[in-house]
């Protein structure tokens, strides 16, 4: 802009140069709109029309109240990645399509827009929005692409979740060079009545600096707007969508067609495996020794619709002792997530298959990390037959009696007990030693 050029993009700077003449009454916002933008980045200097006062629209879900914060943490969506870059969340696409959809359906209002600061999301938000036949009615796009335009509503879409590294577009303090600032001065003074942040807050506030300006922004909303989980506006009726959007991300892959191939690359693995996954409709047993919050990030939307819809998910992994130093505290973050949504997690010491099984009918096996695989050369081979499989499913002692540590499980860890061998004979241990140290007498079944 003609303000970057004469090195005047500031309001500091602005008011110290003779060329800039202030105006500082603005009619576009409601007052407790204006006022956010007005304390952060314009140094209080803004003063309010008296108009605008009357800038204001009810609706169902937050009465007129013009600064709304929809918390997402109790649904705790994962954010994903695309492999070239960019960023996207299911969930917070569907929250702010259905919020948009109920201002223009039962609220009448005449524009509504929805700002992301990731073009990836913009694309997805747009296309559930034409699922929905408001494609039209709504202005979706990233926040850069605001700049100059007003609505009446605008619902500004954070993305952030676990699942990816934890620095976001919208916080300031990620460097000394970023847009953060400018992001957010362009999505609150878009608004002319009402204004909607979708956010997680829980990951945000436990990952970002507290002097983030994200964070500063939503504790104004906390502390002077209402906050309403996004449990009361996204409720079962949008179940089906979320496994339709979930199971088109992963289908968005690149196609491959297969005769009677059965080995695959770790190219060709990914198309082909997430295309048996997307038909399971019973069980999917994942053996995988190690595990990492990117990997898993990408199926974690996709993990918690299999859930939803009655399918078993089990998952095999080493204990995050064994995962080694880099990785540990990222596999508790995924054992713990998983667990929440319903995945059943079984860690086993010392394991090193790496398999999956679907329906009891295909079975992957090979070398290749399913959820931590990232870009080493590997190899893995497709078996598609019930006989082959089962008699795979009865190697690996699936539905056998488990024995599990009792200590673990006071704490929700389903830790299996394992034979060993010591000074005084065989004795049953936990498989999670030496985190957990109970054992049991194997001729007496009591503790040692």
């Amino acid at each position: 802009s003609i303000f970057d050029i004469l090195e005047i993009n500031d309001v500091n700077r602005a008011l110290e140069d003779k060329r800039v003449f202030p105006l500082k009454t603005q009619y576009r916002m409601n007052p407790k709109i204006a006022d956010i933008p007005n304390e952060f980045f314009y140094g209080k200097l803004l003063e309010h029309d008296q108009g605008t006062k009357q800038k204001l629209i009810y609706d169902a879900f937050s009465n007129e109240e013009p600064l709304v914060l929809v918390d997402t943490s109790s649904f705790n969506p994962w954010c994903s990645r695309l492999s070239i870059g960019g960023r996207y969340n299911i969930y917070h696409a569907l929250v702010s399509t259905a919020i948009s959809r109920e201002l223009i359906n039962e609220n009448k209002v005449e524009s509504v827009g929805i700002a992301t600061p990731y073009r990836h999301q913009a694309r997805l938000i747009q296309k559930i929005a034409e699922d929905w036949d408001i494609g039209r009615q709504v202005r979706i796009n990233t926040v850069h692409s605001f700049q100059g335009g007003e609505s009446d509503v605008i619902i500004l879409d954070c993305v952030e979740g676990p699942g990816v590294n934890h620095w976001s577009m919208l916080d300031d303090q990620r460097s000394t060079d970023n847009d953060a600032r400018k992001l957010l001065n362009v999505a609150l003074t878009r608004a002319k009545c009402k204004i909607y942040i979708v956010a997680h807050q829980e990951h945000l506030f436990s990952k970002l600096s507290k002097e983030s300006i994200i964070l500063k922004i939503l504790d104004k909303f906390q502390r002077n707007g209402c906050v309403k989980s996004s449990a009361e506006l996204v409720d079962s009726y949008l179940a089906t969508d979320f496994e339709k959007w979930t199971g088109l991300a992963l289908a968005s892959v690149e196609r491959i067609n297969w005769d009677q191939t059965t080995l695959f690359n770790e190219k060709d693995f990914w198309p082909a495996f997430l295309k048996d996954i997307l038909s399971v409709e019973d069980r999917l047993i994942i053996f995988s020794p190690f595990v990492t919050t990117a990997r898993v990030g990408y199926f974690m939307d996709y993990f918690r619709s299999l859930v939803n819809r009655g399918v078993e998910l089990r998952i095999y992994t080493r204990p995050p002792y064994q995962h080694g130093a880099r990785l540990k505290e990222q596999s508790k973050i995924v054992i713990d997530q998983v667990k929440k949504i319903g995945v059943k997690v079984k860690e086993q010491k010392s394991m090193h298959q790496k398999i999956a099984i679907i329906d009891d009918k295909i079975a992957w096996e090979g070398s290749l990390n399913i959820l931590s695989h990232r870009d080493t050369h590997e190899q893995m081979r497709r078996i598609d037959g019930q006989n082959a499989v089962k008699e795979i499913i009865r190697n690996l002692e699936i539905g056998k009696e488990e024995r599990f540590c009792p200590e673990c499980l006071k704490h929700g860890i389903e830790a299996e007990m394992d034979i060993r061998n010591g000074r005084y004979g065989p004795f049953w241990g936990c498989s999670r030693y030496p985190e957990c140290l109970y054992t049991e007498n194997v001729a007496r079944g009591r503790r040692l």
